[in-house]
């Protein structure tokens, strides 16, 4: 039956789009759980990507026939849907560079594609965790006028940055197991970044998981873009108005969970919000 779907597909697309959006969550559940078959059952998956003529979803295969040269994964990210995808922090670096990643809109398919691990060889990776691919000569050429203006941007000098992430992992120690600057941002000040933890954070998103107990970290590894403006500011506060920046700190790294999907309960920084406004107001 997987060899008929396949040639299905073959024959109309359009026709088999239709099937799939009945049936999609089956398919994958059996990519998810039937190993012997789930590389053959992973030719019948179909999403959508960021490639900007290409809304529709689009299978496994054709997202391996439009990859760059130089790249050598499939890149995905889980988010609730295009605009969210499109908007997220971890999609800053690949959109710069070009680089089509897959959107996929249901949380199980963190789960699925990290259970299949691979496809033609080509390894599967949730952007949240990957760094994007050094592109192939005409690629980086193509992107270097973008390049150029993002270096223009002033940020933290080398050492002004290492005294504002270590000052940052002290005063998160708490919540933070790691501070570090990275050059995977553009718009966004930072993002969370757990290399061995993407599906288990997806997992903690469910509600049949939460009832077996997966419960989010107790620390986080965060990585800050110090060329946004407000790591650039938080910099000088840090010495000018310490308790300021301390609640700074704070809601920097609860909007970076919040932009990893898991903060489970907003309330919590809501006092310090209110702290911050009050400061605002007073000056």
């Amino acid at each position: 039956i997987i060899r008929w779907l396949q040639d299905e597909a073959k024959k109309s697309e359009e026709q088999y789009l239709k099937f799939y959006e009945n049936f999609g969550l089956n398919l994958k559940e059996g990519v998810a759980m039937d190993q012997q078959n789930g590389p053959s059952l992973a030719k019948l998956l179909r999403y959508p990507s960021s490639v900007a003529d290409d809304v529709k979803p689009a299978s496994l295969e054709a997202y391996v026939e439009r990859m760059k040269e130089g790249q050598d994964t499939i890149y995905y990210l889980v988010a609730n849907s295009r605009k969210v995808a499109e908007g997220s922090p971890y999609y800053e670096a690949f959109k710069r560079e070009g680089v089509e990643v897959m959107f996929c809109y249901n949380d199980h398919d963190e789960i699925v594609l990290g259970n299949l691990g691979k496809f033609m060889d080509k390894p599967l990776k949730s952007i949240e965790v990957a760094e994007p691919p050094t592109l192939s000569k005409q690629e980086e050429e193509k992107g270097e006028e973008d390049k150029e203006k993002e270096e223009e941007k002033e940020g933290l000098s080398e050492d002004k940055g290492k005294e504002l992430t270590t000052w940052m992992k002290e005063a998160l120690s708490a919540r933070v197991s790691e501070v570090e600057a990275t050059t995977r941002l553009v718009d966004s000040p930072a993002i969370i970044s757990e290399h061995d933890n993407v599906v288990t954070r997806r997992m903690m998103q469910m509600a049949e998981f939460k009832s077996l107990g997966v419960t989010k970290p107790s620390q986080y590894k965060l990585q800050v873009n110090l060329k946004h403006p407000l790591l650039v500011a938080l910099g000088e506060a840090k010495d000018s108005d310490p308790e300021a920046a301390k609640l700074v700190a704070e809601q920097l790294l609860d909007n970076a969970i919040i932009s990893a999907g898991i903060l489970d309960d907003v309330r919590d920084m809501l006092p310090r919000l209110a702290d911050l406004m009050k400061k605002a107001l007073r000056k």
